[in-house]
């Protein structure tokens, strides 16, 4: 099973780069909806899985699924300032 998350409505390119400044300004409530959108998702995905796919390696990669679970942790908390 394969999620492919579409951008959101306000995306622009380099969005996700700090040194450059983004010509949108979103309001809170745009910020919670695309995070609730993201947690839907992302529990879905969770959802899904089994725990024979956790040890499996996506196709092209050679990560199982809890590998990249797990970096994607790290990723978040390094960008929150928890790592």
């Amino acid at each position: 099973m394969l999620y492919i998350l579409d951008e959101p409505p306000f995306h622009e390119e380099c969005l996700d780069n700090p040194n450059k400044p983004a010509s949108v300004v979103l309001s809170d409530e745009q910020l919670l909806d695309y995070l609730d959108s993201v947690e839907k998702k992302t529990y879905a995905y969770l959802d899904s899985l089994t725990v024979e796919m956790l040890y499996e390696c996506p196709e092209n990669c050679e990560y199982t699924r809890m590998e990249l679970i797990l970096r994607q942790f790290r990723h978040i908390s390094f960008h929150t300032g928890n790592a």
